[in-house]
This record gives structure tokens, C-alpha cells and sequence, in this order.
């Protein structure tokens, strides 16, 4: 056993200025955690026992100094053989030195390096001596050389790294994410020695895909162009942000060869949308986090282009679509070598032990976007039909909601007892009650004027609403009628009740919610209904950040008012959550790191990035997010109950539920859309292919929801640690 290491009685010493310490005494300056290379084993081992307690002063708003607080060294220390030189903005405090304060100091200041709460200093040493350790920090703390910092999650990683530390991890994360894509069939199908003919789909579809991400990246770029960071960063980020414009044109070049045009005409993948507008929401939520995510993305692109570069010209591929491909590569290593990520890092030197873990758990959600893009890809462009997708081949007729209208030579006939249609070659007449007479009038000028859906003749012809089918389907019988996509532009309103029916249809074309089935066939599991309030608590929990950004529009005082009572009805609901979590064991410090599944962050941030971006198309979102499904929610209840989950785990879902919709939530979208006077044909177009692409994703989410917590190999709650 080693000798006892005795603490001399510590006096707290005057503060003095550097000159008084001698020019002959001054050397150079050692920052205090490398002083020494300290294993923390030496001092639970006994290394560093007997410590007797110092005899320190302390003031008295010290003496409430709170062990579970972090302390962080805020100086420099120098040790001399008279005594010991701590730095602290221009000041300079000495101690004397004896041999045994030296080497306990040496032994502790690594140990404050704001991560380790003051208990588990006191821990790292022999019990005796808690008293002694403690007033060693008091003394320190007395003088201005500490930080304190609140107390790091329960139960997650207690070290802190430096900027340069998460550099060499950025290194790696690139190979990471090309270990995770080697078993998908997009990486597969770039592999020389692969056993199958890939489609030239695949290939087409990556450049397709990659095109529009591209297209679309001033999204999440333009945000950090602004973003305040030093001047050395700002300059690499413009940097590429300028370059990266090439990529573009020569993609756009690549996919003219094979006749495929740039314009809007394009119906991106799901995954290529959730990937752009998340990176867009941490642009102008997290621009630090952001820009690191663009380190790696590069590169991994750049990686990736290579390879793919090489696998075009192993395959049966236009010539000049594969050229256009390796002028791309050409430009991918041009921005290769801008060092973004490794400046960004030098940002992160100071972050905080919270921002540390967050940045570990956005990176995670990052790569698991990242590759889901990939893979889907793969899977969808190796069996496409057809290689560019577009609305109407997605969702078929009810893009165009039918809009009958007359033909042209069609001429009506209005008579006492009703009315005579005719084209010059046949006609009908129709009987009409009398009372009937001014509703038929209306619907015929309906249908000469045309651009009214059947739902919008029903409105306007309430008494006639069940006969409607029935005529219509006679006309159409003469051919008298054309249907006609909507070319025109139209109100709020009208526009409201366009996008009603075209949700209706468009999901009309998915099979029923598997979860529904599950829960109705019995066969969900406990651990896939956690799952679901596990992805509920993160968009009641980021509802508030998602819905701000529209507030700050210039809008009408209708519509602001509308916003603001909403905001403030949505605020706190995430709390409701939180006590279902709670009553099947899931800890606040959990709670506080919890990451969503890949398309919840999704369907999260694309409304976030449409308050900021597209008012319209946010306004119109809304009503899928706040549908209410009653049967669904009391299948949830039976479920919970037979698997033996608590009342407090289901009862304030229900009561979430109730809140949305006392607060008549489901209106929220006609209430805005009637205060729009005017929706252009473009926005129309462009507001369906967002609700196409956000209710995609929904039911993405619902099976992601499904596989991901069925699977007990998954970690749950999802919290990554460091």
C-alpha cells in the first residue's frame, strides 16, 4: 500500500498582479486538466487516501455551493518549485507549493473538467477525505477559477471532447455510412462484381433524385450563409455553396441526354423530401449542427459519386448521360476539399456537455435519413415502371378532381315544367318540381361555366344533391360533357374544398393503417403501442418550434389571430405525453434525449420548413395533423388494457385526443384558406405535391412505427449516448 498523501492546511492566498511574481519565476503557461496524465483508477485505488481536511475560509455564498453541480477549471496553472500560478483574465493567484498540495491538485484538476458533478469528484477519492476535496474547490471557487455548469443527464456519458476530438470521429462517420448502406440494393447494384444486370432505372433514378436534392439544397444552404460564425468558416461555407451549383447543371445535363428535362414536373421520392427539409429545420434551428452534418454529407457524396461513376460505365447507360455523370465527380472533388467540417469543429471546442450529447443523437438521426434516401432508391427504381414519377401517375384521376362541363354546342331549353337539352342531333327533357326549378338553374350554369367538382355542385345544389350523379351520368352517356382538370385559379375557399377531396382520393390509394389492423386483429404488441406515444411525445414536443415561424408572416389580423390561438392552444400538450412515458418507466433524464424515428422527424420538419417557406402549403398541411379518429383512439384503449398497460398510459392520449377536439383543431385549415383570396394555378400544383409527399410519409411513419419497435433488437426509448 502506498504511503498517505497529507493535504497541508490551505491558505487562501492574496491576489497579485504577474509582475510581482518575477520575471525569473515565469514560465511557460500549463493549462490546468494536462498538468499530468491522471488515471482516475489511481484515485479509487488508494493512491490518493488520507487526506487531511484544509483549513479554508470560506464565504458564505460558497458555503451553499450544490455538490450535484459540475465544476469546470476557468484558468491556467503553472507549477514552480515555490509555489503554484493560476492565470485568470490578466490576474494571477499563488499559492505556496508543498509537495503534497501539488500532487493532489495534479490528481484533481483533471477531474474538473465541467462534466463530473462535485459528488462524483468527491467519489474519485477515499471517502474520508470528501470534507477536504470539497473545501479544495470552495477555495478555487472563492477566487473566480471555476465555471459551474448544471448537472449532466443521469446515466449518460460523463466525459466532454473537444472540437478536434468530434474531427477525427467525422473521419469516420463517412465509412460508417457506407457500412450501413452495403446490404441495400442500391450499393449492391455499384458493386463490379455483382451477380445481377441492375436496371437502368436505378441508375437514371439516382441521378433524378440526386438532381432535385441539389435543385432544392438553397433551402437548408441560404439559412447558414447568414449563420454568424467566424470569418475563416464563413468563407469555406460560401465557398462551396458556390461550387456545388455545377453539380447541378451537369446532372441536368446527364439526365437531358435520356430526354428527361428539368421543370416541375417531377415527383420526388418521399425520403429525398425528408432528407432536404430536415437539413433545412436544423439550418435554422441547430445552423451549428447543420453545417457539421454538411462535412459529412459531402464527403459521403463525393465517395459515393465516385463509386457510382465507375459502375455507369461497367452498364449498358447513354454515353452522354454517363459523361455528364463524371463531369459531376469532377465537381464533387472541388468541394471535396473544402475543410467545412473540420472549421465547424473548431466551433464546437467549448460546447457544453448538452450539446455535445445532442449533436451525437442528430448525427445518428442524420445517418438513418441519410440512408434511408439511398435505399429507397434502390428499391423503388429498380422496379419502376416508368422512371420519372409525377402526380398524376401517383395518385391517378384524383389529381384532377372531375370538374364536368358542357360541351360546346351543348344548348338547355329551361321550360314551366323543366328543361330540354339538346345538340342538334339528340336531346332529352327533364321534369322538375317546381320547387326544384332554381337549383337546376344554378347546376346547368354550373356546368356551362365548369370548374366546379361534384362536391362543389352538391354545395351549391343542396336540394338536388342526390340527382346530381344520376344527371350527370346521363350527359356524360350523350357525351355532352368534358372533364376538365382545374386551369383556373381559385379562392381559399374553393381551393380548400379542392384539396379536401384530393386527400380523399389520394388516400383512397393506400391499403388500411397497419397499425389499425394490428391492433383490430390483436396481434400488436406492448412494445409497438409504446412505440406510438414515443413518436406522439416528439410532434406534441416540437409542435411549438414547427408552428412559430408562420407567426412571423405578414398575413391578415384574421389570420395572425387564428395562428396565435392556435400556438398557445398547442403549447404543453407534450406534457400530457410525457405522463404516459412516465407511467410505464421511461426517466425525465430519458425523456430529455430522446430521438424520433427517421420519418417522424420527417413529417415533423416538413411543416416547419413550410411555415417559413410556403405559407400556403403549411396552412394546408395542417389538416392531417389534426385529424381526429375516435375509433381509432378507443381500439387503442382495448389494446392497452388487454396487454396490461396502466390507465396512465393510455388516459391522457385520450384526453390529448379530447383537448384537440373541444378545440375544434380539424378546422383550423378552411378557417385559414378562407381568409386567401387567391391561389394560383402553379401554387396549386406545387401545395398537392407537398400533401402528396407529407401524406406519403405519414404512412411511411405508421409502419416505420411498426417495424422498428417490433423488433426487440432495437434500442427503446431511442437515446444515444456518446
Amino acid at each position: 500500500m502506498s504511503n498517505p498523501v497529507i493535504v497541508p492546511e490551505v491558505i487562501v492566498p492574496e491576489v497579485v498582479r504577474s509582475e510581482a511574481v518575477g520575471s525569473e519565476a515565469v514560465g511557460p503557461e500549463v493549462v490546468g486538466p494536462e498538468v499530468v496524465a491522471f488515471d482516475e483508477s489511481i484515485a479509487s485505488s488508494g493512491s490518493l487516501k488520507m487526506l487531511e481536511t484544509p483549513s479554508v475560509k470560506v464565504s458564505s455564498s460558497l458555503e451553499s455551493l450544490p455538490l450535484e453541480s459540475c465544476v469546470q477549471l476557468a484558468c491556467s496553472v503553472s507549477f514552480y518549485p515555490e509555489h503554484i500560478l493560476f492565470s485568470h483574465r490578466g490576474m494571477e493567484i499563488v499559492y505556496p507549493n508543498e509537495q503534497q498540495l501539488a500532487l493532489t491538485l495534479q490528481a484533481l484538476f483533471p477531474l474538473m473538467n465541467g462534466t463530473r458533478t462535485i459528488r462524483q469528484i468527491q467519489q474519485s477519492f477515499h471517502p474520508s477525505q470528501a470534507e477536504a476535496i470539497l473545501g479544495l474547490i470552495k477555495a478555487l471557487a472563492e477566487q473566480g477559477l471555476l465555471i459551474e455548469h448544471a448537472a449532466p443527464p443521469e446515466g449518460l456519458a460523463d466525459t466532454r471532447e473537444t472540437g478536434e476530438g468530434e474531427v477525427d470521429r467525422l473521419e469516420v462517420r463517412v465509412m460508417e455510412i457506407r457500412d450501413r448502406l452495403a446490404n441495400t440494393l442500391f450499393w449492391q447494384a455499384l458493386q463490379p462484381d455483382t451477380h445481377t444486370s441492375p436496371s437502368p432505372h436505378l441508375f437514371y433514378g439516382f441521378a433524378l433524385e440526386l438532381r432535385y436534392f441539389r435543385a432544392h439544397q438553397s433551402a437548408f444552404q441560404a439559412p447558414l450563409l447568414d449563420f454568424q460564425a467566424s470569418a475563416q468558416l464563413r468563407r469555406a461555407w460560401t465557398q462551396l455553396h458556390r461550387q456545388g451549383q455545377g453539380q447541378i447543371d451537369d446532372l441536368t445535363e446527364a439526365l437531358a441526354a435520356i430526354e428527361i428535362e428539368s421543370g416541375p414536373a417531377h415527383l420526388p421520392l418521399p425520403e429525398t423530401v425528408s432528407l432536404l427539409n430536415a437539413l433545412a429545420f436544423w439550418a435554422h434551428t441547430e445552423p451549428l449542427c447543420a453545417l457539421s452534418l454538411q462535412g459529412v454529407l459531402t464527403q459521403s457524396l463525393a465517395q459515393i459519386l465516385e463509386i457510382f461513376a465507375s459502375a455507369c460505365l461497367l452498364q449498358p447507360l447513354n454515353p452522354k448521360f454517363v459523361a455528364g455523370i463524371e463531369h459531376c465527380v469532377e465537381n464533387s472533388h472541388s468541394c471535396y476539399g473544402i475543410p467545412v467540417d473540420v472549421l465547424c469543429q473548431a466551433e464546437l471546442r467549448s460546447q457544453s456537455f448538452a450539446m455535445r450529447q445532442r449533436f451525437v443523437g442528430q448525427f445518428h438521426l442524420f445517418v438513418e435519413l441519410y440512408c434511408n434516401w439511398l435505399e429507397a432508391i434502390g428499391t423503388y427504381y429498380s422496379a419502376a415502371p416508368q422512371l420519372q414519377r409525377n402526380l398524376d401517375a401517383i395518385v391517378g384521376e384524383v389529381v384532377s378532381v372531375e370538374r364536368p362541363r358542357l360541351r360546346d354546342g351543348v344548348w338547355v331549353q329551361f321550360l314551366a315544367t323543366g328543361l330540354e337539352i339538346r345538340d342538334g342531333q339528340q336531346g332529352i327533357a327533364i321534369t322538375v318540381p317546381v320547387a326544384d326549378q332554381l337549383e337546376m338553374q344554378q347546376l346547368v350554369r354550373c356546368l356551362q361555366a365548369g370548374g366546379f367538382s361534384r362536391g362543389d355542385l352538391a354545395q351549391a345544389c343542396p336540394r338536388l344533391r342526390r340527382q346530381i350523379a344520376e344527371l350527370l351520368s346521363a350527359f356524360d352517356a350523350k357525351g355532352w360533357l368534358r372533364t376538365e382538370v382545374c386551369d383556373r385559379p381559385l379562392s381559399g375557399s374553393q381551393f380548400y374544398r379542392e384539396i379536401s377531396h384530393f386527400l380523399a382520393g389520394l388516400k383512397s390509394q393506400f391499403p388500411p393503417s397497419v397499425m389499425a389492423q394490428r391492433m383490430m386483429e390483436g396481434t400488436i404488441t406492448r412494445e409497438q403501442l409504446m412505440g406510438y406515444v414515443l413518436e406522439s411525445y416528439h410532434v406534441t414536443h416540437l409542435c411549438p418550434r414547427l408552428l412559430a415561424p408562420a407567426l412571423s408572416q405578414f398575413d391578415s389580423p384574421k389570420s395572425q389571430a387564428l395562428l396565435q390561438n392556435f400556438f398557445t392552444s398547442e403549447l404543453h400538450h407534450d406534457q400530457l405525453i410525457e405522463k404516459s412515458l412516465k407511467s410505464v418507466g421511461i426517466t425525465p433524464a430519458q425523456i430529455q434525449t430522446l430521438q424520433p424515428l427517421p420519418m417522424t422527424f420527417a413529417v415533423c420538419s416538413s411543416l416547419g420548413v413550410w411555415a417559413r417557406q410556403h405559407s400556403l402549403s403549411f396552412k394546408s398541411a395542417l389538416m392531417l395533423f389534426e385529424e381526429d379518429d375516435q375509433a381509432f383512439h378507443q381500439l387503442f384503449k382495448q389494446c392497452c388494457a388487454d396487454l396490461d398497460l396502466p390507465t396512465g398510459f393510455y388516459q391522457p392520449i385520450l384526453l390529448h385526443a379530447h383537448v384537440n377536439e373541444d378545440g375544434e383543431h380539424d378546422q383550423i385549415t378552411r378557417l385559414l384558406l378562407d381568409e386567401v383570396a387567391y391561389v394560383s394555378i402553379e401554387e396549386q400544383g406545387l401545395v398537392k405535391q407537398n400533401l402528396a409527399t407529407l401524406l406519403t410519409s405519414m404512412v411511411l411513419r405508421t409502419q416505420e412505427i411498426i417495424d422498428y419497435y417490433g423488433d426487440p433488437s432495437n434500442p427503446m426509448p431511442r437515446c444515444f449516448r456518446a
